[in-house]
């Protein structure tokens, strides 16, 4: 009986150490990593990213990883301060005046110190009740209103509809295409450094598709028809041109001496021959 209980008692241990929260238990390999709930309804320790994006030109600013458990409230500032110093160290000031963001960034305090640093706030706000304000700071009070006020505008209803598109782009290019969903790093600071290579990425493709046209390395495939057919029109111009021009260099010699036909007949093999090498190299490009 008292090995039966002890067996127990272990598997009751086991079992309440599976159940516990973030706050009784910790992984040994990785502490800074909390349980969470993934979208498919699976729990595995997980950190948190945000994006601070300019809704102008869709760059990632401040790609920030905290840990799984952090609220939205507590780390909005830290986010934008964040952008702000990296913004410090381009060429062209960056100064952020505005902030957009849903109803889970909405709190009358992080409204307050978005305030306090001059900030405009578009925030949405989640659908409640009245609020009372007797136990509360004025500032409080006064940033939540103006907030509000803001927000019932349609400059806010523009801003929140390029929220959506663009922040939701950018993570699907940084979780999405750039699989950053699940990464096998351990440590904060490790799990930072790789998803803050991945937006630099990201943002670098957006800077390719400005000044080229083409916003990903593989993307210059494409390219391999129209360069093959304009370096073929190319070849065969100049098969088609170059008897003219010997002829009208010699008007006085005779066709034969000139030698006209020679290069004539070896300029009109040219064509025949890059067509095949060039149909080749198209077929396995596009392989």
């Amino acid at each position: 009986m008292a090995a039966g209980a002890a067996a127990s008692a272990a598997v009751s241990k086991s079992h309440a150490s599976l159940r516990a929260g973030n706050a009784e238990w910790q992984s040994s390999s990785d502490p800074a990593s909390r349980t969470a709930k993934m979208k498919d309804g699976q729990t595995h320790l997980a950190y948190k990213a945000e994006h601070v994006i300019d809704l102008d030109t869709e760059v990632i600013l401040a790609p920030q990883v905290y840990p799984g458990d952090a609220g939205d409230t507590a780390t909005l500032t830290t986010s934008v301060e964040k952008a702000e110093t990296y913004g410090a160290g381009m060429e062209l000031s960056l100064a952020i005046a505005e902030v957009v963001a849903n109803k889970g960034y909405h709190a009358a305090a992080t409204l307050t110190a978005c305030s306090a640093v001059g900030l405009r706030t578009y925030i949405a706000a989640p659908k409640s009740g009245g609020r009372r304000w007797d136990d509360k700071p004025p500032a409080w009070e006064l940033a939540y209103r103006a907030n509000r006020r803001r927000g019932c505008g349609a400059r806010s209803r523009r801003l929140h509809r390029r929220r959506l598109e663009r922040s939701e782009r950018s993570f699907a290019h940084t979780c999405g295409s750039g699989n950053e969903r699940c990464i096998w790093l351990l440590g904060l600071e490790n799990v930072r450094k790789r998803y803050l290579l991945t937006a630099a990425a990201r943002n670098l493709g957006l800077a390719m598709r400005k000044i080229f046209g083409i916003g990903t390395p593989r993307s210059l495939q494409g390219l391999a028809g129209r360069v093959s057919a304009f370096v073929y029109a190319l070849v065969a111009l100049f098969a088609g041109v170059t008897p003219v021009l010997m002829a009208l260099r010699c008007p006085t010699q005779p066709t034969e001496a000139r030698g006209t036909g020679d290069i004539a007949t070896r300029c009109s093999k040219i064509p025949a021959f890059f067509n095949g090498r060039l149909s080749a190299y198209v077929g396995s490009g596009s392989n």
